[in-house]
């Protein structure tokens, strides 16, 4: 289970370009008083609903894994969204990735993935969250099963 989860871990990774996994660092830069609280950002993204389609990219990459086969991303569209509630974190992995091919950090730009993995592990559903400007936008859905 736990190469099932490293899997799923480096296909995310790679599926976003090439990514390093930076340390507590990067919590610290991001929630400071330049760059907005991603757990304030959250809780506001699952309860309103405006603010929610503020911040999201549209056209949405809605991307799939069966195994490690990558199969075409579709487009989400803004009028075919449907409201997400994702402030109960006690249910999501938290994962960080820099985004920079060096090792400085970047003030205005961080990804943040919040990963929901089923109990038998056998499907995981990923959302992932782009500090840009002082502000986080969800960017990409990933799905994936067996």
């Amino acid at each position: 289970m736990k190469n099932l989860t490293k899997i799923l871990i480096l296909i995310i990774a790679f599926s976003c370009g090439t990514q390093k996994k930076v340390n507590s660092v990067a919590n610290n830069i991001s929630d400071s008083p330049q760059a907005e609280n991603f757990q304030k950002f959250l809780k506001n993204f699952s309860l309103n609903k405006d603010f929610q389609l503020s911040r999201i990219e549209f056209p949405l990459p809605d991307c799939k894994y069966v195994g490690t086969y990558a199969t075409p991303c579709t487009e989400v569209q803004k009028e075919d969204w449907k409201h997400l509630v994702l402030n109960d974190t006690t249910k999501f992995q938290v994962m960080f990735y820099n985004d920079s091919y060096d090792s400085e950090f970047n003030l205005d730009k961080y990804e943040r993935t919040l990963g929901k993995v089923s109990s038998n592990r056998s499907d995981c559903l990923y959302y992932q969250f782009l500090l840009e400007k002082s502000k986080w936008k969800l960017i990409k859905i990933t799905k994936c099963s067996k």
